[in-house]
């Protein structure tokens, strides 16, 4: 019986705006790590309060790009990203 405490983010592919957001992971500073896909295949961060700090990635199968980023998780510094469609996971450091 939980209540919403906020939600942030809407329909797009601009910065703070999500298509299809489909994982989420946090780091030591409490910056929120959001992967989608849908047109803009990215991770957004946010602070822990929903303010958009910055992106990165693009579709696409080149370095740095993904098709479907559909996992992430945050460990010792560094970002593991599923990227579905590419057969592949990408670590990114800080």
């Amino acid at each position: 019986a939980g209540q919403v405490a906020t939600m942030f983010g809407r329909k797009g592919e601009a910065p703070g705006e999500f298509i299809y957001p489909v994982a989420v992971t946090e780091d030591d500073r409490g910056r929120l790590y959001i992967c989608e896909y849908g047109g803009h295949d990215r991770v957004q961060i946010f602070q822990s309060d929903g303010t958009y700090l910055t992106e990165f990635g693009s579709f696409g199968s080149g370095p740095g790009q993904f098709q479907r980023p559909s996992g992430i998780v945050w460990r010792e510094g560094r970002l593991y990203i599923a990227d579905a469609f590419n057969n592949r996971l990408h670590v990114v450091t800080e």
